[in-house]
């Protein structure tokens, strides 16, 4: 009988001891949601602050990039001799532009399907590319999901480009980072 008292006592705390394991991970599962939503929140507020313009200037900016995904399709082409500050920003040029003659630049295509070409030079300054697509985000980002190269540069999955300004021109954007 004590043999039997004793074992459905230790069924008992097993079973106990369960729950509350249960019950605490339920809890911390709650509490992860929680944090990651005020995060999301957080971003989506500092995201607005972007976005929101505080003068006239910014409004007639954010007028011109509101047709981003139509403003954007075409080949763009690094214009390097025009950076005049290169860790700030740099300016990229239409494939009809007369450029200086150079080793090697790099550039873009933004066709209308969604499709994205990177042109850069290779080792021995052959073009080479990578390719994948993109979409803009906001007024002044576009996303590009790079496909993975089997040669050449492995870039990352996703990357994004920043635009600070374009006309059909002229295409400012930050440096990248890839």
């Amino acid at each position: 009988m004590t043999s039997e008292k004793t074992w459905k006592h230790l069924l008992t705390s097993k079973f106990l001891e369960m729950k509350t394991v249960k019950v605490k991970n339920i809890f911390l599962g709650l509490l992860a949601i929680v944090a990651l939503s005020a995060m999301l929140v957080s971003c989506e507020q500092n995201a607005l602050e972007d976005l929101t313009p505080n003068t006239q200037t910014q409004v007639a900016e954010l007028e011109d990039r509101s047709n981003l995904s139509t403003n954007i399709v075409g080949t763009w082409w690094h214009s390097h001799e025009e950076d005049t500050n290169p860790t700030v920003e740099n300016i990229y040029r239409p494939d009809t532009f007369n450029f200086p003659a150079s080793r090697g630049r790099n550039g873009f295509e933004f066709l209308p399907n969604g499709d994205f070409v990177y042109f850069y030079p290779g080792p021995t300054d052959q073009q080479m590319q990578s390719v994948g697509r993109w979409r803009t985000f906001g007024n002044q980002n576009i996303l590009i999901f790079f496909q993975p190269s089997i040669n050449g540069p492995q870039f990352q999955r996703l990357s994004r480009i920043k635009v600070i300004s374009i006309n059909s021109n002229q295409l400012v954007i930050e440096p990248l980072n890839w």
